[in-house]
């Protein structure tokens, strides 16, 4: 059965069929014509995905395609293969990076965590560290930057990550330029008030840590704030 898409309506169309439904129901050769975009005179693009699947018999070995063998299918050539190419590896990366991610269970893993990032910056850094429900992190995030003495730690953005990353978890964290550790009467203020934030958003607020030159400083550890 040949694909031509000007007969098609505009659901089945694979663009306006992601558009409308999401990504994730699009089915293999719709997800390829996405990416290469148009076929040629006697193949639409649903044909030659579908050839180009044929081809490669599945994803797994349309994972070890090479630069050749995707110019060899007629109505690929060489921008189209590089554009696919390209696809395969940014999946392939993405995939190792979700493999590899730490695992934060102390405070002492957090401090590890962060501490070449920050102890050594003139000005203070605001960090989220953002972690699902088996403690792995999801993302880090600079939430404010601010001058040699004080900034004010952006608590929208903290939690507006949180949502976005639909993390379980949270780590707050930032450094003292000065390399003491010991928290400021502000930084106990701004604990509260975020613990009672994130419980609002049922979002766990699992510490804050304050990054010195060779320390650093745990509120929960401490129970300055329970958390």
């Amino acid at each position: 059965m040949k694909y031509v898409l000007k007969e098609m309506s505009l659901d089945e169309k694979p663009r306006a069929k992601m558009k409308r439904f999401g990504v994730s129901n699009l089915s293999d050769y719709e997800l390829i014509a996405v990416i290469i975009k148009t076929g040629i005179k006697d193949k639409s693009v649903l044909d030659l995905s579908i050839e180009i699947l044929s081809y490669f018999t599945n994803l797994s070995c349309l994972e070890e395609a090479t630069l050749n063998e995707l110019e060899a299918i007629k109505g690929l050539g060489e921008a189209k293969s590089l554009e696919l190419l390209a696809c395969i590896e940014l999946g392939r990366r993405i995939y190792k990076a979700k493999e590899a991610r730490p695992v934060i269970r102390s405070a002492s893993d957090a401090y590890k965590y962060l501490e070449f990032d920050l102890k050594n910056l003139k000005q203070e850094h605001f960090v989220c560290i953002y972690l699902n429900a088996v403690g792995e992190v999801i993302a880090k995030k600079t939430i404010s930057i601010g001058s040699a003495n004080e900034t004010s730690g952006d608590f929208k953005d903290a939690i507006k990550w949180a949502l976005k990353f639909s993390a379980t978890g949270m780590i707050y964290a930032h450094n003292h330029p000065s390399g003491d550790p010991l928290p400021s009467k502000q930084d106990c203020q701004f604990t509260a008030f975020l613990k009672k934030i994130t419980e609002n958003m049922d979002i766990m607020f699992l510490d804050h840590i304050i990054v010195g030159f060779d320390s650093y400083f745990s509120f929960k550890r401490n129970e300055l704030v329970k958390l």
